[in-house]
């Protein structure tokens, strides 16, 4: 697989996705947009890490889904709001141990379906329970874009 737009740094792969959130609403019996539906997804994402890693009660012994493959540093999403009439885009930055493609094949085999409710909401992803991992892999690299600055202690 061809190089992409990702940054490596003492081991450490910098992967930095930005894709067009689809225009329109969603065909689904609640009237939403896709950005909405989007944020709303995100929100209750980032409520249940909230709360399984910030409440009073002691840690739990479980590992969650990303936790358990010891691999990821830390990751981020954000909706990037469109201006003067540019879509709104979604925005992914993760950094991981190791090369891209090793990551992108647990991404893709062990992790796909649950970025599947994040990312099917841009433009041309298909789902990754109905495309080979090449597939995924090219949608991957045409939505990467290059870090110009990257700090990592």
């Amino acid at each position: 697989m061809a190089r992409g737009n990702d940054v490596q740094l003492g081991g450490i792969t910098d992967l930095v996705l930005l894709a067009d959130i689809k225009p329109g609403f969603v065909d689904a019996l609640e009237v939403a947009t896709y950005v909405d539906r989007l944020r709303k997804v995100l929100r209750t994402f980032n409520g249940l890490r909230l709360g399984s890693r910030e409440s009073s009660a002691p840690a739990s012994p479980y590992n969650d889904i990303v936790a358990r493959w010891r691999i990821v540093h830390s990751f981020r999403w954000a909706v990037v709001e469109g201006k003067n009439g540019a879509p709104d885009r979604l925005l992914l930055n993760v950094n991981f141990d190791g090369g891209w493609e090793p990551y992108m094949r647990v991404i893709w085999d062990q992790l796909g379906s649950t970025l599947d409710l994040i990312l099917c909401h841009v433009e041309g992803y298909e789902l990754s329970c109905n495309c080979s991992f090449e597939a995924y892999a090219r949608w991957v690299r045409a939505h990467e874009i290059s870090a110009d600055f990257l700090f990592i202690e």
